[in-house]
């Protein structure tokens, strides 16, 4: 009876650590397929901010490229602590750039569809929570240029950690309907994910 006890404990000890440590093991990784947007047209000097984040109702969590063990003592949806949350990896697949495109002309030398880069720039500030800062990034270290962001790549790009777009010049004229944006994810592997603004006029 002591020997069945003392197995059925060892057991449920197991059970309980792999119940914690496996929570979310294969699927640490955010893939994402479509993007959502939110302007501002109060932001700085320059009046323009877009947030950028996932489609909330279509994010995955997905595997690693490593296969995952299958040999398992059991399986349970109980136990989970931090070790190992779905997703906490941030993005499988890391955000190479980003290019903005507009529906009209911003000058002569960039006519409507002309990657728009030089007149943009991204930081991680998350305005969300911090809607006092609505001036500048917080730190240089958070801002980066569109057309490179390898420091993105653990980024937990999310409703809740969104990307901000924001202006850094003006263009040389504004159309009365205003400009709409064409803004697309370059990812890693090769794919991008796009998203057209609606038109958004603001000075």
């Amino acid at each position: 009876m002591k020997k069945t006890l003392l197995i059925l404990v060892f057991t449920i000890g197991l059970w309980f650590i792999q119940a914690c440590c496996d929570c979310g093991r294969d699927t640490p990784y955010i893939e994402f397929f479509y993007l959502s947007t939110e302007t501002n047209i109060t932001y700085g000097s320059n009046s323009l901010l877009i947030t950028l984040y996932p489609d909330p109702k279509n994010v995955q969590y997905v595997a690693d490229a490593e296969p995952v063990p299958s040999f398992e003592f059991c399986t349970s949806a109980y136990g989970c602590g931090d070790c190992n949350v779905a997703g906490k990896l941030g993005l499988k697949y890391p955000l190479d750039s980003i290019t903005i495109q507009a529906d009209h002309d911003f000058s002569d030398a960039f006519p409507a569809g002309t990657s728009l880069d030089s007149y943009f720039k991204l930081t991680t500030t998350n305005f969300r929570y911090e809607r006092w800062r609505n001036e500048a990034p917080q730190l240089d270290t958070f801002e980066f240029n569109l057309n490179a962001l390898p420091k993105l790549q653990s980024y937990d790009f999310t409703y809740d950690y969104p990307l901000f777009l924001y202006l850094v010049k003006q263009p040389d004229n504004l159309p009365t309907e205003g400009f709409s944006f064409t803004i697309t994810c370059h990812k890693s592997n090769g794919t991008t994910v796009k998203k057209v603004v609606p038109a958004v006029r603001w000075y």
